[in-house]
C-alpha cells in the first residue's frame, strides 16, 4: 500500500496482473488446475474468517487473480470482522461440519441464534444430519461456500432460529454497496420511533441500532406507529453506543450526525457505508458520540422554526440517501 498517496476513502495498491478467478478456459490454458484453486481459496476464507476473524467483504471475481502460482485479493474497501466471540462459535460450526458431528453443529448453531420454546430439536438433529450428509463425500476443492451458507440459512429458517440482530444488520451490509444503518442515540417517543421504522422499510435501510438504556424500545405502541415494519427492519438493542461506532468504523462506515451547522443535506456524499446518528429529541446527539462524528449533515430551513421532529428529520435524511440510490 502506498500511504502518501491513501487517504481515508481511497487505497492505493501495487498493480496486480492476472487472470481473474472466474476465466477458466485461460486458467486450464495457463497449466492450473482449478480443483487446487478452488481447494487453496476455500482454505484461504477459512483462515480469515475462522482464523483471523479479519475477512475481504467482496470477493467477488474481479477481485480475485491468479498471477505466478499465487492467489491475489484486491480491493480492501470492504472488510469484514468478528468478534472473539462469535468466532469460537463459527469454530464450533465448522469443526462439527467437517467432523460430521451433529450434536456439535446444532449447540454451535444454537449458540449463535435465538428461538422460542416451541423450537423442536429432534427437527433441528435432522435437518443437520441431512445438510451434513449432502457434503459428507465432497471434496474441500469442489466445496461451494455460497451453497453451504445458503443450506445453513434454510436450516435456520425452516427451525425458526434467528441470527442476533448484529449479525444480521453486518450480514446485510455486507451483500449491500451502500448500506445505511440508522443510530438512534437516546430517542424517548415511541411515536417518533415507529415512524423512523415506517421510512427506514420504505427506503430499504439495513438497519436500526438502539441503546439498551435511557431511551424507547421496542413497545406496543412502537409497533403500531410502525404499522408493521418492525417485523422487516432489523432492530439491534445495545448496551454501548459508543463501543458499537467504533466496531463499525473498522467495518468501513462513515459516521454522521444531524446538527444545525454543517453540509447541507443536499450536497452529502452518500456514497459507501453510511452510520446515521439520531439524536434525542430535545438534546440532541450526546456529547461523548458527538466525539465520534466523521461528518455532520444540516437540513436547509427558511421558516421561523429553525427544527424539525426527529422522525421527519431522521426521514428527510433516509430519502436523500435512497433518492442516490434509486437515481
Amino acid at each position: 500500500m502506498y500511504g502518501e498517496f491513501t487517504t481515508p476513502r481511497l487505497i492505493v495498491e501495487d498493480y496486480v496482473s492476472g487472470i481473474p478467478i472466474n476465466h477458466y478456459d485461460e486458467l486450464i490454458k495457463a497449466g492450473y488446475d482449478l480443483e487446487d484453486i478452488g481447494r487453496k481459496l476455500m482454505l484461504s476464507f477459512i483462515k480469515q474468517v475462522f482464523k483471523d476473524g479479519f475477512f475481504h467483504g467482496d470477493p467477488h471475481p474481479g477481485n480475485i487473480f491468479i498471477s505466478d502460482d499465487k492467489i491475489y485479493f484486491i480491493d480492501f474497501g470492504i472488510m469484514g470482522k468478528l468478534d472473539n466471540g462469535m468466532r469460537v462459535a463459527l469454530n464450533d460450526i465448522l469443526y462439527s461440519f467437517t467432523a460430521q458431528d451433529i450434536e456439535g453443529m446444532m449447540k454451535g448453531i444454537l449458540s449463535i441464534t435465538s428461538f422460542d420454546t416451541s423450537m423442536n430439536k429432534s427437527t433441528l438433529a435432522q435437518d443437520v444430519e441431512r445438510m451434513l450428509a449432502k457434503y459428507s463425500s465432497l471434496d474441500i476443492g469442489v466445496l461451494s461456500i455460497t451453497d453451504l451458507i445458503e443450506d445453513l440459512l434454510n436450516v435456520f429458517v425452516k427451525n425458526g432460529l434467528k441470527a442476533s440482530p448484529q449479525i444480521t444488520i453486518l450480514e446485510k451490509a455486507a451483500q449491500e454497496e451502500n448500506p445505511l444503518i440508522l443510530i438512534l442515540d437516546g430517542l424517548n417517543d415511541p411515536h417518533n420511533f415507529g415512524s423512523i421504522l415506517r421510512t427506514a422499510d420504505a427506503t430499504n435501510v439495513t438497519g436500526v441500532i438502539i441503546p439498551k438504556h435511557r431511551a424507547v424500545g421496542v413497545t406496543p405502541v412502537v409497533a403500531k406507529t410502525s404499522t408493521g415494519a418492525v417485523e422487516h427492519v432489523p432492530i439491534a438493542r445495545v448496551t454501548n453506543l459508543s463501543q458499537t461506532l467504533d466496531k463499525l468504523k473498522e467495518q468501513g462506515f462513515w459516521v454522521f450526525g444531524t446538527d444545525m451547522n454543517g453540509t447541507p443535506s443536499h450536497k452529502w456524499n452518500t456514497a459507501g457505508k453510511l452510520a446515521l446518528i439520531i439524536g434525542n429529541e430535545g438534546k440532541g446527539i450526546s456529547p461523548n458520540i458527538k466525539k465520534q462524528v466523521d461528518e455532520m449533515i444540516t437540513i436547509p430551513m427558511n421558516g421561523h422554526v429553525q427544527s424539525l421532529n426527529a422522525s421527519v428529520a431522521a426521514a428527510v435524511l433516509m430519502y436523500e440517501v435512497f433518492r442516490h440510490k434509486i437515481d
